[in-house]
């Protein structure tokens, strides 16, 4: 997982993204390329959503679903209402504990210890 100085993570590893996270992330930032029938300037690829009429970053994070939707514990195993479990697997050393009760994160699809 590539995370910055402030463990979040980055564009360059959005295949870490879960759905949500990457339906929310490229509706608020578009990606920027270069437009070649305007001269190579780099623009971006399409107009990105507004929530509530604002620019500012407090509308985008409300309008996010929590990052438990998907947590059933009765189907994945993930429950946030158990206490946070920290995977032993070696793979998940540096990812944080949460609502996965299984030590292989990837059982708990849906649900994330991010």
């Amino acid at each position: 997982m590539s995370r910055d100085a402030n463990g979040v993570c980055g564009t360059s590893a959005t295949s870490d993204w879960s759905y949500p996270e990457r339906i929310m992330g490229w509706a608020h930032t578009s990606v920027i390329l270069p437009d070649y029938a305007d001269g190579g300037r780099w623009k971006s690829t399409y107009t990105t959503a507004l929530w509530q009429g604002s620019t500012e970053l407090g509308p985008f994070l409300a309008a996010q679903p929590p990052q438990t939707i998907a947590c059933v514990a009765t189907v994945n195993r993930c429950d946030p209402a158990a206490p946070p479990h920290k995977s032993t697997d070696p793979d998940y050393a540096n990812e944080p504990a949460g609502p996965c009760q299984e030590n292989d994160l990837t059982r708990c699809a849906g649900g994330t210890n991010r």
